[in-house]
């Protein structure tokens, strides 16, 4: 194990030297009020739990793909991977929700001026990244209009929205 300074580009060259492969990212809401921080860092925080042990977290299962990739580098080192069970709209968002969980659920588009009313609470940079996000996914879709959203899938089976509600159990 080591220790470095994120913030501290020599220290972060230093930790990763000679080391292959780096699987890393970046969490904008460690500090959401300053991006640049996320920018400048180019890597995301670990953190530690009491008993010191370093704890790397990301809101889905990324393992399965990064693994098959790190099997076969030669034939997926310097591709992009998108890793998505499927590509399901967003007002079908809530009718799978409500089949899976008998739970009643809508979906609703808002506007910049509800969406902003309704986040009062997240600093304005927040809020400005969040409708970015967004926008972007609006004018190129959610990976862009030219890569194939199905790369993930053919190096694993990965879950429909469907299939991780029934896993994770969450009912809202």
């Amino acid at each position: 194990m080591v220790s470095y300074n994120i913030s501290n580009r020599d220290d972060v060259q230093q930790v990763f030297k000679d080391s292959w492969p780096i699987f890393a990212l970046t969490d904008f809401w460690a500090q959401p009020d300053q991006p640049e921080v996320e920018i400048q860092q180019g890597f995301f925080k670990t953190q530690k739990s009491a008993d010191g042990t370093v704890v790397f977290a990301a809101p889905i299962d990324t393992c399965p793909v990064v693994r098959k990739i790190l099997d076969d580098p030669d034939k997926y080192v310097g591709q992009d991977i998108c890793i998505c069970g499927e590509a399901i709209q967003f007002g079908d968002i809530s009718k799978v929700f409500t089949k899976v969980t008998d739970v009643p659920a809508i979906a609703e588009t808002l506007t910049e001026e509800e969406f902003r009313s309704g986040t009062q609470y997240m600093p304005k940079p927040v809020q400005n990244e969040i409708i970015a996000m967004f926008q972007w996914f609006e004018e190129y879709d959610y990976y862009g209009k030219d890569k194939d959203w199905t790369s993930g899938q053919k190096l694993t089976v990965l879950n429909t929205f469907e299939q991780w509600l029934k896993k994770i159990g969450w009912k809202g």
